[in-house]
This record gives C-alpha cells, structure tokens and sequence, in this order.
C-alpha cells in the first residue's frame, strides 16, 4: 500500500511539473510579443487552459469548477462577507502596488519592461485582454492555490506555491512582474491557508489584477 501511494506521489508530482514547465512556455512566448499580436491572445488563452487542465488532471474528482467551492471543513464562513474580504485584501495590495509605480516610473530599467507588457492593453483589444487576464487569473488560483497547493505539504504550503508562483513568472523576464507575482501568490496563499477557500483567492486576485490592468497605464507612462 504505500509503494503504490508512492508511486501515485510521484505520478502526481510529474502532473504538477508537467503542467509548470507547459505555462512557463506560455508566459515566457506571450510577454516578448509585439502589442496587439494576435498570437498573444492565442498564447495567454493557452496560459489559462493549462492551468485549468492541470487543476483537473491532478484532481479529476474535483473537475474544475469545484475548486471554487472549496472550503475546509473548520471554515464555513457564508460566502458574501468572504467575497467582502476578499475584495478588501486585493484593493489593499493593489493600493499598494500602485503607490510604488509612482516610484517605478523614474526607474527606466524597471519601467521599461513594464511599459511594453502595458502595451497590450494600450495599444490592442482592451476587452480581450480585460476577459483573458480574469479568466488566466482565476485559472492559475485554481491550479496554484488549489490543486498545486492541496498536493503540497501543509506546512510549506504557503511558501513553496508561491516561490513556483513567482518562479513560473521570472520567465517572463519582467522583474517588477517576478516581485507582484510572489507578492500577489504569497498573500493568496495565505488566504488559502487562512480561511481554507479558492473562491476567496480568486476575488483577491482579479480586484488587483483588474486594478493593475486599468490604473498601472496612466501612471507608468
């Protein structure tokens, strides 16, 4: 019995490396694309069908859509002052994040990147980049803070899904993109760890990625 839960680890742990190595490919191609490239809309749905696929492959007993109604046992909070909370703790990093783009904006070798990923949305299809950057933001909380960290130990949970979080991202080649993505994964993870819901996670995760989409470009310039 414990040779074959070993042998189901080690077949999860090569899912779950599978699936990193497949989105970092994704992301590394899609952010060195031209603004309104029409294979950067194709490459960041792809994005976010990876990190769907890999949440359902891991736990196929879950499907996809049953992350968002993951909640332990000891949390039984009702959803809406969730959703609340939620949506405070991403305004608040957002907030956060905005302030220091005040900063970034007299720094060139940081702002430069930036101001070209930027592009996307201000030189392509807003709407498509606005629907494609919430659909890959709730994808990657369902993979990363709910598949990704359910198979992690619970005690590095929190650390080491952020560190892949932010590792998957360095490929980017984007710094200030690195420093959001452990940022923004550490603080969900300790949502997760916190109150035990996905659905949480999510909320925190597109009020600051919406926030950073539709303020970041009139103030990095």
């Amino acid at each position: 019995m414990r040779e074959k839960a070993r042998r189901f680890t080690r077949f999860h742990g090569g899912l779950h490396i599978a699936t990193l190595l497949i989105g970092a490919g994704f992301l590394g191609i899609s952010t060195h694309l031209p603004a309104g490239s029409t294979l950067f809309y194709v490459l960041t749905a792809l994005l976010g069908v990876t990190w769907f696929f890999g949440a359902w492959i891991t736990h196929e007993e879950r499907g996809i859509w049953g992350w968002l109604r993951e909640c332990d046992a000891r949390h039984r909070a009702p959803f809406l002052p969730s959703a609340l909370s939620g949506f405070i703790v991403g305004a608040t990093l957002a907030a956060i994040f905005i302030a220091g783009a005040f900063v970034v904006d007299y720094l060139p070798i940081v702002r430069d990147p930036v101001v070209d990923l930027l592009g996307h949305a201000r030189f392509g299809a807003l709407p498509m980049v606005t629907i494609i950057t919430a659909t890959t933001g709730c994808a990657e909380e369902i993979y990363f803070r709910g598949a990704l960290f359910r198979d992690l130990p619970r005690k590095h949970a929190v650390w080491v899904s952020a560190c892949l979080y932010a590792l998957v991202t360095a490929v980017s080649g984007i710094v200030l993109l690195t420093v959001a993505a452990f940022a923004l994964g550490f603080v969900c993870a300790l949502a997760r760890n916190r109150w035990g819901r996905v659905d949480q996670c999510v909320i925190i995760h597109l009020t600051w990625s919406m926030s950073m989409l539709y303020i970041l470009p009139l103030i990095i310039t």
